[in-house]
C-alpha cells in the first residue's frame, strides 16, 4: 500500500509541477486541449435536451438545499451555469467555475483521504494561497505548511523543508506529499484539472453527502464524461459534487499508474472560517 500511495503521489505531483510551467497544456482523450481562454457565450453548462429537443425543467428533486454557509457572492463563472440534473458541461467552463468557487470564501477546510493518506487541511487564499495539514500518510501522523511557495513537513522527528528537486531523498518525498496535497487544494490546479476533461455531466436529482462537521448537504454530482489525461497522468474519473449556488462540497479522482488504482477525495466545509497558517519551520 505505502508503494502504491508512493507512486500515485509522485505522478500527480509530477502533473502538478507541469501544469506550473510554460508549454501548450492537457490533453483530454488525446486530442489538443483548449487555449485556456474565457469560455465563450454560450459555452456555459447547459441542461441536456429531451427528445423534444427541450431542456429539463428543474424540479423539488433536481434543485439543491440551500447550505448554510458563510455569506459569499457566486462567482459570475459560476452564476452562468445551469446547475441542475443532467446538465452537461464544456471541460473550459465548469473549470472557470470550480477556478473561483473556493476562493470565493477566502478560506475554509477540508477533508483529504484515500487509501494511506487521510488529513485535515486548513487553506486561505488571503493574500495568497496557504495552507496547512494535520492527518497520516501511509500510516505515519503527518503535519505540514505551505507558505509563499515554501514546504515544511514533520512525520514525528522534526519539521523537513520538502523540496522536489532536492538530492536528499527525505526532503524530496516531502516535497512530492506536499505536492499532492496542493495539487488538490490551489484552485488554479483544481481548475486546470478539471479543463482536462473536455465533457462533463450532471446526474439526475442530488444526494445528501455528510460532511466531517457534522452537517449534511444536497448536493449534486457532477461526472468526467470519460477518462481522461492531465499532463501525462492517467485519470480514469473525476467527481465534483456541489450544493446550492454552486457551494463546493467534495472532489473525488481516481488515478491508474502501471495498473494500480488509487482515488483522493476531498469533503469542503468551514468555508468563510478565518483562518491563519503559521509555518513550521
Amino acid at each position: 500500500m505505502r508503494t502504491r500511495t508512493i507512486l500515485v503521489t509522485a505522478v500527480a505531483a509530477a502533473a502538478m509541477l507541469a501544469g506550473c510551467s510554460d508549454g501548450p497544456g492537457p490533453t483530454a482523450s488525446g486530442d489538443p486541449s483548449s487555449t485556456g481562454s474565457a469560455p465563450q457565450a454560450g459555452a456555459a453548462g447547459t441542461p441536456s435536451a429531451t427528445p423534444g429537443g427541450t431542456a429539463p425543467s428543474a424540479t423539488p428533486s433536481d434543485a439543491a438545499t440551500e447550505v448554510p454557509a458563510a455569506s459569499r457572492e457566486v462567482p459570475a463563472e459560476c452564476a452562468s451555469l445551469a446547475l441542475a440534473g443532467g446538465a452537461t458541461y464544456s471541460g473550459e467552463a465548469l473549470g472557470a467555475c470550480v477556478a473561483e468557487a473556493l476562493p470565493s470564501y477566502g478560506s475554509g477546510r477540508m477533508r483529504m483521504f484515500g487509501d494511506d493518506l487521510d488529513g485535515t487541511v486548513a487553506f486561505t487564499y488571503t493574500p495568497a494561497y496557504s495552507f496547512s495539514v494535520e492527518g497520516k500518510n501511509a500510516g505515519d501522523t503527518i503535519r505540514m505548511t505551505y507558505n509563499d511557495g515554501e514546504v515544511w513537513v514533520d512525520q514525528g522527528d522534526g519539521p523537513v523543508r520538502g523540496d522536489v528537486k532536492s538530492e536528499k531523498q527525505e526532503e524530496m518525498l516531502a516535497g512530492f506529499v506536499a505536492e499532492m496535497y496542493r495539487s488538490y487544494s490551489d484552485p488554479a490546479m483544481y481548475a486546470d484539472l478539471v479543463r482536462s476533461s473536455k465533457g462533463w455531466t450532471a446526474d439526475a436529482g442530488t444526494k445528501a453527502v455528510e460532511l466531517p462537521d457534522g452537517s449534511s448537504v444536497d448536493s449534486f454530482r457532477i461526472v468526467s464524461d470519460k477518462p481522461f489525461t492531465w499532463h501525462d497522468a492517467p485519470v480514469d474519473e473525476y467527481v465534483l459534487e456541489f450544493g446550492a449556488d454552486w457551494v463546493p462540497v467534495s472532489a473525488a479522482a481516481t488515478m491508474s499508474v502501471l495498473g494500480q488504482s488509487s482515488t483522493v477525495t476531498q469533503h469542503f466545509y468551514d468555508l468563510g472560517t478565518d483562518i491563519t497558517i503559521t509555518p513550521l519551520g
